[in-house]
């Protein structure tokens, strides 16, 4: 069976030879919903989000790193 990310691609997979720009934003927001949107059995039903910010509060993983 494959990940969700394996699904991803294969379900994007033209657009990786059709339109690169395209596949990197739609990756973007899957990324964006997969970690802060959708629930994981593995994590207790909460995001990778939410478990970070409760578990690990000491974590600078889930801030983001942006520069203008």
């Amino acid at each position: 069976m494959k990940g969700n990310k394996e699904q991803f691609v294969d379900y994007h997979e033209e657009l990786l030879f059709t339109d690169l720009a395209t596949f990197n934003e739609q990756l973007a927001d899957w990324l964006v919903k997969y970690n802060s949107v959708r629930p994981h059995k593995g994590l207790e039903l909460k995001t990778p989000m939410q478990y970070i910010i409760e578990n690990k509060p000491q974590c600078n993983m889930w801030w983001t790193h942006t520069w203008a």
